[in-house]
């Protein structure tokens, strides 16, 4: 029932990045996640590109909309010739990953 729709910023560059994924039902938003060029310039420069603020709105967790944008991002990453994502995450959270 819900779409995910791309979005990419006019400034992207680096191939094909950054860019957004974003879930909406109709008019409602549920989700975002994005895929950036480096997460962690400072601690680990040649990783990229980063999957990143993966978002759902509360009401609408726990209904694979998550996963849904994750997928998403993962799929246009490698039509662009990125063939990982790298992600950093706190403990709480990596059972979504």
């Amino acid at each position: 029932h819900e779409a995910v729709s791309y979005w990419q910023s006019s400034i992207s560059s680096d191939g094909g990045v950054p860019f957004t994924m974003v879930a909406h039902d109709a008019n409602t938003f549920l989700g975002t996640a994005s895929v950036i060029n480096n997460d962690m310039p400072s601690v680990l420069p040649e990783l990229r590109p980063w999957l990143a603020g993966v978002y759902v709105q509360q009401q609408h967790r726990s209904q694979g909309i998550g996963g849904q944008l994750i997928a998403a991002c993962k799929s246009h990453a490698a039509e662009l010739g990125h063939a990982s994502l790298y992600l950093w995450t706190a403990l709480a959270s990596k059972a979504l990953y």
